[in-house]
């Protein structure tokens, strides 16, 4: 059991590592994938229902305490984003499809945490940056960017299933 959780640390501190020393020229144009949503993503796939909202909690308040953002407000949209999945997973997830379906699902939660989070900080967002702006020269680029990384992010927490774990 100490395992489980052992393995579920290690892989959050990976997550905050990566966020925090993600190289700057691999950035394109200031854009930078958002590897919390990529573990978010892969919680909410291989953990029950339980246990992947509160590691997506878990990880929107480690987000909160590294970032300039209201205090609170990644982990709402983590966890909200976490719902998404949850209703995703159970609707139309299917296993022949799962490369597929994880892309698709890292990008549509990228985006939809990039919506909420903009929502929810609205007034501190820049006055000449417009909501048309910031989705196709914000959130649209940094979504792709997302999708693309995640499936080597994938490969390597597939030597870690946790699928059975917690």
């Amino acid at each position: 059991m100490l395992k489980k959780y052992f393995i579920l640390a290690a892989i959050i501190f990976v997550a905050v590592f990566l966020e925090l020393n993600y190289p700057r020229f691999l950035s394109l144009f200031g854009i930078r994938p958002d590897f919390f949503i990529i573990f978010v993503v892969y919680f909410n796939l291989h953990l029950k229902r339980k246990n992947a909202i509160l590691f997506s909690g878990l990880l929107g308040l480690i987000k909160d305490i590294l970032s300039f953002a209201r205090f609170g407000t990644n982990a709402v949209s983590f966890m909200i984003c976490s719902l998404a999945i949850d209703k995703i997973k159970s609707s139309v997830y299917q296993d022949e499809f799962e490369k597929f379906l994880q892309l698709a699902l890292v990008f549509l939660i990228s985006l939809l945490n990039s919506l909420i989070f903009y929502f929810l900080n609205i007034k501190m967002i820049a006055v000449e940056l417009t909501f048309v702006k910031s989705l196709f020269f914000i959130m649209i680029p940094e979504a792709f960017y997302t999708t693309l990384v995640s499936p080597l992010i994938y490969t390597i927490l597939k030597k870690c299933d946790l699928r059975y774990s917690v």
